[in-house]
């Protein structure tokens, strides 16, 4: 993760916790010591990310469409960050916290109805990649071939989206957290303040970002872990 110090340009301020070495990185995931977990899988987590690794879900285009559809007042990433930081917190009981996120639409219009389906299976998808011990969890944002401008962007409104799920989950005070979680909703509030105006174009910022995103997918899973530990998916695939 040397990298992300040497690249961090990327964001205009630079989040505390991005400012590690190696071994005070590897010192901040060890909280995945506190979950049950084998030593080899957490090995997988932390050190590897894998190009086959892939996640059934949603295209962000076309969930940014659907709620479009729908009139939303949040787009696709957002969204997502949301939903990753309730479910976190509460796992299978988030259910009651949905309506709020993801309007239905007009009642008895069909493609209304159609968007709305697409955009209620996100948290199910979400939920499922969480409790994936093929670690299958990823961020919803623009594909590679978006501009590097609008991908962070786009990273810095799913950072502000986790934070607002914890806050509806009821986690206001990030410092009563495990001393890593909060160190990573810090990292996350630096994130979603971050500038554009000083991003640059070349290779390391690239790298640097693609660091970034991977560091977030990371710092949910184990987030996950340490709040929700005994959450599971229930035999219908739905979220209660």
């Amino acid at each position: 993760m040397g990298r992300v110090n040497e690249h961090i340009s990327l964001l205009r301020a630079t989040p505390r916790a991005f400012r590690l070495n190696q071994s005070n990185f590897i010192s901040f995931f060890s909280c995945a010591l506190l979950v049950q977990r084998s030593h080899d899988r957490l090995v997988l987590l932390l050190f590897e990310v894998s190009e086959t690794m892939t996640q059934e879900t949603t295209d962000f285009e076309r969930v940014n469409k659907a709620l479009l559809r729908l009139n939303a007042d949040i787009e696709a990433a957002e969204l997502h960050g949301t939903l990753s930081g309730l479910l976190c917190v509460m796992g299978n009981n988030a259910s009651k916290h949905l309506e709020q996120l993801i309007p239905k639409g007009a009642k008895g219009d069909v493609l209304d109805s159609e968007a709305y389906q697409m955009v209620i299976q996100c948290p199910v998808q979400i939920l499922a990649a969480l409790n994936d011990p093929e670690f299958s969890y990823d961020l919803l944002l623009p594909n590679d071939d978006q501009g590097l401008e609008v991908r962070t962007e786009a990273m810095a409104e799913w950072s502000h989206g986790f934070l607002t799920g914890l806050a509806i989950a009821g986690i206001k005070d990030f410092a009563k957290l495990p001393k890593e979680a909060s160190e990573f909703c810090q990292d996350l509030l630096d994130i979603s303040r971050a500038g554009l105006s000083e991003i640059a174009r070349g290779e390391e910022d690239e790298v640097a970002y693609q660091e970034l995103v991977e560091y977030l997918r990371v710092g949910t899973l184990l987030m996950y872990e340490m709040l929700n530990p005994s959450s599971s998916i229930s035999p219908s695939g739905q979220v209660h």
